[in-house]
């Protein structure tokens, strides 16, 4: 169970890191490219932020994860001139979140079974 100060740092570093991805690192990935901040978690101890993303018009969302990776530091810096009041910013850790592909197969599962039953009716 999260305590009622992780859950204030992750909501302001999931609200100020997507300001950054929106306005500062789009030299970090190609601009048709949506990328959204599906949630983020902070430890007990407020040293890591896990940061889950869900990545839209990408042709390889594992590239656009790894060019997250390779600028972390960069984006870490930038975090932490955003929010000052911090007394550490965390370590931060980045994490693809693909609920909404699989929520999204199985909508498609659900429909293709309506489908063949519809048929098979008449």
């Amino acid at each position: 169970m999260n305590s009622k100060r992780q859950n204030q740092i992750a909501g302001a570093i999931k609200k100020e890191f997507s300001n950054i991805l929106l306005r500062e690192a789009n030299h970090i990935f190609p601009a048709n490219v949506l990328i959204s901040i599906t949630k983020v978690t902070v430890s007990p101890d407020l040293s890591i932020a896990k940061i889950y993303f869900s990545i839209f018009n990408a042709k390889d969302p594992e590239e656009i994860m790894e060019a997250l990776h390779e600028n972390q530091k960069e984006l870490k810096r930038s975090l932490a001139k955003k929010i000052r009041n911090f007394r550490r910013i965390p370590e931060l850790e980045f994490f693809s979140d693909d609920g909404i592909e699989h929520a999204q197969k199985i909508d498609d599962i659900f429909k293709s079974i309506k489908k063949e039953d519809d048929n098979s009716k008449e």
